[in-house]
């Protein structure tokens, strides 16, 4: 059995590997770039939880209506593993999501003409109806979102934005295929 001294000592040694920590993390977020990076990640998530919570209404969520707008901009119709690859989500997220819409009739499945083994997911007319539904009111939270922000400001946002995407989708590209490890060395450092 482990003593009450021994437990003590070991509350006391987690107590100060948590101070370090904090103060680690407290140092770290003085980072601007990294502040930065936190700050869109909890604004995302916060914009993303308000939509969901307004899309709720209509028996919509972030996720399916992703899928579904995706779809659209594709030309009505995908396979699952474009879809997945397409929103940055699992294939087996993805199948969920999709089981979902399938079951609402907001989208259907097709045999692909040009591989019999696989399927398209097709938007139907009823999910066309409702993405035409939905958009203005996912149009409102988006718009709603940025009201105290000016015109101009909007517009470098949205700048930084493309710049940074178009970072992350080479290091994306560069780290899923091996050539990049954490932190930015190479398999060679």
């Amino acid at each position: 059995m482990v003593s009450e001294k021994a437990n003590r000592s070991n509350a006391a040694g987690n107590d100060n590997m948590v101070d370090e920590l904090t103060n680690d993390i407290a140092n770290i977020s003085s980072d601007v770039k990294y502040s930065t990076g936190i700050q869109l990640v909890y604004t995302g998530l916060l914009m993303s939880k308000y939509a969901d919570l307004v899309l709720s209404r209509l028996n919509l969520n972030v996720p399916r209506i992703i899928l579904i707008f995706t779809l659209i901009m594709h030309g009505g119709s995908l396979k699952s593993r474009d879809l997945a690859r397409l929103t940055f989500r699992s294939k087996q997220n993805v199948s969920v999501i999709i089981e979902g819409l399938y079951k609402n009739g907001l989208v259907s499945k097709q045999s692909d003409p040009k591989d019999h083994r696989s399927s398209k997911i097709v938007v139907t007319r009823k999910g066309l109806d409702l993405a035409r539904t939905s958009y203005p009111i996912i149009l409102e939270v988006f718009t709603s979102s940025f009201s105290a922000i000016d015109e101009k400001r909007i517009q470098d946002f949205k700048l930084n934005l493309k710049d940074i995407r178009k970072t992350l989708y080479k290091q994306f590209d560069e780290f899923a295929a091996g050539k990049v490890l954490f932190n930015g060395r190479t398999k060679n450092t």
